[in-house]
C-alpha cells in the first residue's frame, strides 16, 4: 500500500499491484517521465513497496535501484563511493549519506530579474522512499497528481474527471504484455 502525497498536498494510499507505475510526467511538453516499479514488500507481506524508480529526461534515462544504485544505460554506478556530484549522460548524481539525488536541467529562462532555471528533482532513499520536485509551472500527470495547486482534481485520469481511486491506479500503470494483476484496494487503518 504505498503511500503518496501529490504536488498538490494530498495524501492517500494507493490501491496498488505488483506492476510499473507513472509516478510523474510533463503533460505538456512531454521533456521528461518518471516511472516507479511498485513489488511485494516481502514474500509474507501483502503490501507493495517502491522498488525502483526510472527517470527519463531529455533523450537519456536513469534507473535508481536499491542500495543506491544507478543504471545509466546499462552501466551500474556504485554511488555510496562517491565524494563529490557526477554526471550520468544529462543527470547529475550525488550521494549524500543518506540520499541519493538525481537532477537534470529542463530549461533556463531569462527575465529582467535574472536567470530562471527549471529543474527536475528526485531524491531516493535507497530502499522504498521517492521525493520529485518540478517547476511549479508545469502541469503533470501521474501518482503525485496535475501540479496545477488544486488537491481536488488529483485524481482525474488523463484530463477526465474521476474520484475513484482503483480506476486512477489503474490507469497510471505501464503494464507491458498485459502482466499487472489486478489493483487491491488499500488496507483500511483497522485492517
Amino acid at each position: 500500500d504505498p503511500h503518496i502525497i501529490s504536488f498538490d498536498g494530498t495524501i492517500y494510499n494507493m490501491p496498488s499491484a505488483s506492476c510499473d507505475y507513472v509516478l510523474a510526467l510533463d503533460q505538456a511538453g512531454g521533456k521528461w517521465f518518471i516511472y516507479g516499479r511498485m513489488r511485494p514488500c516481502g514474500k509474507l507481506s501483502v503490501g507493495m513497496c517502491l522498488e525502483s524508480v526510472s527517470i527519463y529526461a531529455l533523450g537519456d534515462a536513469v534507473e535508481l535501484q536499491r542500495g543506491w544504485v544507478v543504471n545509466n544505460n546499462g552501466k551500474k554506478i556504485e554511488t555510496m563511493q562517491l565524494t563529490k556530484p557526477i554526471q550520468a549522460g544529462e543527470f547529475e548524481v550525488e550521494f549524500t549519506g543518506n540520499s541519493l539525488i538525481v537532477s537534470v536541467l529542463l530549461g533556463v529562462e531569462k527575465s529582467s530579474t535574472g536567470t530562471i532555471k527549471d529543474w527536475l528533482i528526485v531524491s531516493w532513499d535507497g530502499l522504498t522512499a521517492v521525493t520529485i520536485e518540478v517547476p511549479q509551472t508545469v502541469r503533470t500527470q501521474g501518482l503525485c497528481g496535475d501540479n496545477d495547486h488544486d488537491p481536488i482534481n488529483d485524481f482525474d485520469v488523463w484530463g477526465t474527471l474521476n474520484n475513484n481511486m482503483v480506476i486512477f491506479s489503474e490507469s497510471m500503470k505501464v503494464d507491458r504484455n498485459w502482466r499487472c494483476e489486478a489493483a487491491k484496494p488499500a488496507l483500511t487503518l483497522d485492517e
